[in-house]
């Protein structure tokens, strides 16, 4: 009002405009140091993901930081499809890395860079880049998602390394519950591998895991791993006679009466 009176302008329609609900939520999704607890949970949740394979917290973690990153950036119109496939393709690059071609080389470097570019022009306006050429806008406009994004992936990589191994190594309680540490002792009826068992030849034993050829056998209270000699499929709880025994594994068949 100030304003319109200093320039004398009197006849006027003011509009002021009311943030809702919505917007005040996407405001603060999109605030940097919520941007950065999210990469740190994308970070994190992958790096345990794969220290503890499968399908578990660390993944819904990683993918519920994803979400909460991209969904208001791209609801706000701020983050565009091709940087959402650069981060996707990121992250495909390092899978690759990882199962497909271990060690640390081209397509690691690739995935990581693909990883951070992705997230980093995800917050950035690409509208932006117009004015910062005509001195509108700061270079720093550009250089603060890459910076939140390189402070937020070291910080949560470095805690990752931390926590794994202050709580998926030794006797912690939480490694009890995340971690399979369950021991198979000789005690309990389990046997490694063994060069022959030629006094096993001739005995009989029952299934214990299928065998479709290869499965397990229980042969006096103990189990052995076991191969049908027939390559046939022998059902569980099957009584098998064994006939030979090479590299470790009982060879058996069904035993003679049964169907």
């Amino acid at each position: 009002a100030e304003v319109l009176q200093r320039a004398g302008v009197e006849d006027y329609t003011l509009y002021v405009y009311e943030p809702t609900t919505l917007d005040r939520v996407l405001g603060w999704l999109m605030n940097p140091v919520a941007q950065g607890i999210f990469i740190m949970l994308i970070i994190g949740g992958i790096y345990f993901e794969l220290q503890t394979p499968g399908i578990g917290f660390p993944l819904v973690a990683a993918v519920l930081g994803a979400v909460l990153y991209f969904a208001p950036l791209y609801l706000e119109g701020v983050a565009q499809n091709w940087e959402l496939l650069l981060f996707v393709v990121g992250l495909l690059l390092l899978a690759v890395e990882i199962f497909v071609l271990p060690g640390f080389g081209i397509a690691g470097v690739a995935g990581i860079a693909a990883v951070v570019t992705g997230l980093a022009f995800a917050a950035i306006d690409n509208e932006l880049f117009r004015h910062v050429t005509s001195g509108e806008v700061s270079v720093a406009w550009v250089v603060r998602p890459f910076a939140v994004v390189i402070v937020s992936s070291v910080t949560a990589f470095v805690a990752a390394l931390w926590l794994g191994r202050r709580f998926l190594t030794g006797s912690s309680p939480l490694r009890e519950r995340i971690v399979l540490t369950t021991r198979m002792t000789p005690e309990q009826g389990y046997v490694g591998q063994q060069p022959s068992l030629p006094d096993l030849i001739g005995r009989t034993g029952t299934v214990t895991a299928v065998l479709r050829p290869s499965g397990k056998v229980l042969v006096d209270g103990t189990y052995y791993e076991a191969v049908a000699e027939d390559g046939l499929y022998i059902e569980r709880g099957a009584v098998v006679e064994i006939v030979r025994a090479e590299g470790g594994l009982l060879y058996c068949r069904r035993a003679a009466g049964q169907a």
